[in-house]
């Protein structure tokens, strides 16, 4: 039997990924609304974790992927500032999401993604155009939970750029 221990931090490979989903507009007030919203995500993101045996000689390298492909549940909270044909916005509201696609390798990371419980905070504006309304956001998901059973302080932090069309 081999035991193998982590050598160093694991490092970690931030790319860019693609969110496709659909959202339902709730007005409450003039200045509130209600959007939930569900998402299919496809991330290459991953953590490199390199293992070394019990005198430190490096043996192998193992990825660690955050999310591949995953679905996302999340209600956000429009406030509104100003009633305008540019109307800017503030959104807040709960996300989660959770992996569909298990690691494929055989090393001892094979295993998916526990689920991510998450806090969204962000801008966006709404562009009333002749036959829809355009809506860019700049959102931050501040991770909640941990996201890696081998670490103890693994969070999900996201940064999205959201282009809404509405109908």
């Amino acid at each position: 039997m081999i035991i193998l221990n982590l050598l160093g931090s694991p490092s970690k490979n931030d790319k860019i990924g693609f969110d496709l989903g659909l959202l339902m507009s709730y007005k409450l007030t003039n200045w509130l609304s209600a959007l939930p919203q569900a998402e299919l995500s496809f991330s290459p993101s991953s953590i490199q974790y390199n293992w070394a045996d019990m005198n430190g000689i490096p043996m192998s390298s193992s990825p660690y992927e955050l999310y591949p492909v995953s679905l996302g549940f999340k209600t956000h909270f429009h406030i509104i500032l100003k009633q305008e044909k540019h109307s800017p916005y503030i959104i807040v509201g709960p996300s989660g999401r959770f992996s569909i696609v298990k690691n494929d390798n055989t090393s001892s990371t094979n295993f998916k993604s526990p689920p991510n419980f998450a806090l969204d905070i962000g801008l966006g504006f709404d562009s009333k155009l002749e036959f829809f309304t355009f809506s860019p956001e700049i959102v931050y998901s501040y991770g909640l939970v941990n996201v890696n059973p081998i670490s103890d302080d693994t969070h999900y932090h996201k940064l999205s750029l959201v282009l809404n069309f509405k109908g």
